[in-house]
C-alpha cells in the first residue's frame, strides 16, 4: 500500500517566514554596511537620528525624499554632506542661509546644539530633506536589531538552520521511501 504525502501548510508557512527573514536581514546588512545611508525606492533610509535632539525621534528610521527640487528654509532638517565631513552623510539642521558672492544660496548647518558650522555648503551637498517626512520607530528598531549580533543570529542564522533541518529531513524521508520500494 502506497503512502500519500500530504501538503503541510504549517511547514510551508515556516519555510516562507524563514526565507523572508533571511532576505530582509541580508538586505538590511548589505544596504547599511559600513555606515552607508541607502537610497531605496527613491527615498533615503536614515537609521540613526540621535544627533538632532528633540527635532527628530531618537532611534526612528527616516524615509527622506531627494532635496534637488525642494526649497529649503532655515530650521529644516536635512541629510547632507557637511563641510567638515564632505564624504559622509549626516542628519543636520539648516542653521542659516547665506548668499554667496556668485549669487547662489549656501547653507550653514548645525546639530542639536544649534551652533552653526563655520563653513557653508552648496545645495548640491544636500541629499534629502527630512523635515515633515515619514519617521518610523518600528523600522528603526528592526534595522538596529538586524544589524546587531543577536539580530543576525536570530534573523539570519536560525532560519538557515531551520531550512537546513527541513532539507535533511526531506532527503532522509525520500531515501527511506526509496529503500522501501526496493
Amino acid at each position: 500500500m502506497e503512502k500519500k504525502k500530504g501538503f503541510s501548510v504549517l511547514k510551508f508557512v515556516i519555510i516562507l517566514l524563514c526565507i523572508i527573514s533571511v532576505a530582509a536581514t541580508l538586505t538590511v546588512n548589505i544596504a547599511f554596511a559600513g555606515g552607508k545611508t541607502p537610497k531605496l525606492m527613491g527615498k533615503y533610509v536614515v537609521k540613526e537620528t540621535d544627533n538632532m535632539g528633540d527635532n527628530l525621534t531618537v532611534g526612528a528610521a527616516l524615509l527622506a525624499p531627494d532635496a534637488a527640487n525642494v526649497t529649503l528654509n532655515k530650521g529644516d532638517i536635512v541629510l547632507c554632506y557637511p563641510a567638515d565631513a564632505p564624504t559622509e552623510l549626516h542628519v543636520l539642521s539648516i542653521f542659516d542661509i547665506i548668499t554667496a558672492e556668485d549669487g547662489t544660496s549656501r547653507y550653514i548647518t548645525s546639530d542639536a546644539s544649534n551652533i552653526g558650522s563655520t563653513d557653508s555648503i552648496p545645495k548640491s551637498s544636500i541629499a534629502a530633506i527630512c523635515t515633515g517626512h515619514t519617521q518610523s520607530r518600528e523600522l528603526g528598531a528592526f534595522i538596529t536589531f538586524a544589524l546587531s549580533v543577536k539580530g543576525i543570529l536570530s534573523l539570519l542564522v536560525l532560519p538557515c538552520v531551520i531550512l537546513l533541518i527541513f532539507l535533511i529531513v526531506r532527503i532522509a524521508s525520500s531515501r527511506s521511501t526509496d529503500e522501501e520500494e526496493d
